[in-house]
């Protein structure tokens, strides 16, 4: 069975995190290949007013399978960052529709599942899809039919609204939150803008980190003791500091 990764590189500086978050991918997943869809393949991208790039190279999602063939797919965004081996096997060798339950904890979650018309605390993340052959026909009719799903997270909408999740699979392969995650378990991937920074940086989070690209309350957390730098939230509590992506050592207070 022939078991592909696949990611997106659109425009700007895109293309270069692509083929890092596949070098990260490459170390941790035990695919046949890795393909990254770009400029080549933007041109049937539908002629649509895209009021945002992001959502136009997100909308190759689901041409995906016009590009390459194979049994099962997983698909990860380019900001989503392998740190360590993924046993995944167990998974993908089945045939059933995977993804991460999304923090349905969440308002603006609970109201998508509401607009969306699908049960509640069944909303995933798009930032990882595992499925197979079978679900091919739907996914490229979910192209046909993107204009006429209300999106407030454009192809993550469209995919909750048409295809539910067969399986939920552990958070720990898709973290979206690392204060509140990575204090739990140790994440195989890590989902969050910030990967850019450790991009450029040549750096990866670790487990001391504890970084989110989400402000602590999401996590019913009390903001005290966390600062802003950029898009990230950085936490220390006692001797513990951490690090920003390009190595300047943290300390807050508590």
């Amino acid at each position: 069975m022939k078991t592909v990764g696949i990611t997106i590189g659109l425009g700007g500086a895109f293309p270069s995190y692509a083929k890092q978050a596949v070098k990260h991918a490459q170390q941790c997943l035990e695919l046949d290949e890795f393909h990254i869809l770009g400029e080549e393949h933007a041109k049937y991208i539908p002629k649509w007013n895209w009021p945002y790039p992001g959502e136009r190279a997100c909308y190759l999602k689901f041409l995906a399978p016009n590009f390459v063939d194979a049994d099962r797919y997983v698909y990860f965004d380019c900001d989503l960052m392998f740190l360590s081996r993924c046993l995944l096997a167990e998974i993908y060798e089945t045939e059933d529709f995977c993804a991460v339950r999304d923090r349905v904890f969440r308002q603006d979650v609970r109201d998508c599942e509401t607009r969306l018309g699908i049960k509640p605390r069944s909303y995933y993340n798009s930032g990882l899809l595992i499925y197979s052959r079978k679900h091919v026909p739907t996914i490229l009719e979910m192209a046909e039919q993107y204009q006429s799903v209300p999106k407030t997270y454009w192809d993550q909408c469209v995919f909750n609204k048409f295809l539910p999740a067969e399986r939920f699979i552990p958070r720990w392969y898709n973290c979206m939150d690392w204060f509140g995650e990575s204090q739990q378990f140790a994440p195989y991937g890590w989902h969050s803008a910030a990967s850019y920074d450790h991009y450029n940086a040549g750096t990866r989070p670790t487990a001391l980190h504890a970084m989110s690209d989400f402000a602590p309350t999401d996590d019913n957390l009390e903001p005290d003791g966390f600062t802003k730098d950029g898009n990230l939230w950085l936490y220390s509590e006692g001797q513990i500091v951490i690090h920003s992506p390009d190595g300047t050592i943290l300390k807050g207070k508590k």
